[in-house]
């Protein structure tokens, strides 16, 4: 399954909130994994995922944000996610999917 979570995203945006579906634990806490896919102009943009114990505090795991585009193996518990993109100029357009997002 391909999740897109942005597509051609300038600087200082974040995607919506996502729960992952998979293995439900408690009620909160889930299971994400795949490959994170970031690709585009970033032209001094930073762009990746943040992740939610809660939903309400995000935090941004280093091996999670990418200064160029990439490919990351990723497999995380957490409540939610979102993309994020920052910095760069109006030319920045940065696109970001996971495949087998589960």
């Amino acid at each position: 399954m391909t999740m897109k979570l942005l597509t051609d995203a300038g600087g200082g945006t974040n995607g919506d909130a996502i729960e992952p579906g998979a293995n439900d634990i408690n009620g909160r806490t889930r299971r994400l994994s795949g490959t994170l896919f970031v690709t585009g102009t970033f032209n001094g943009a930073n762009a990746g995922l943040e992740l939610s114990p809660n939903g309400t505090e995000w935090v941004r795991a280093t091996d999670l944000t990418l200064a160029g585009p990439g490919a990351v193996n990723i497999e995380f518990w957490t409540y939610r996610y979102r993309a994020f993109v920052e910095g760069g100029d109006t030319s920045t357009a940065v696109t970001i999917h996971i495949e087998g997002a589960g």
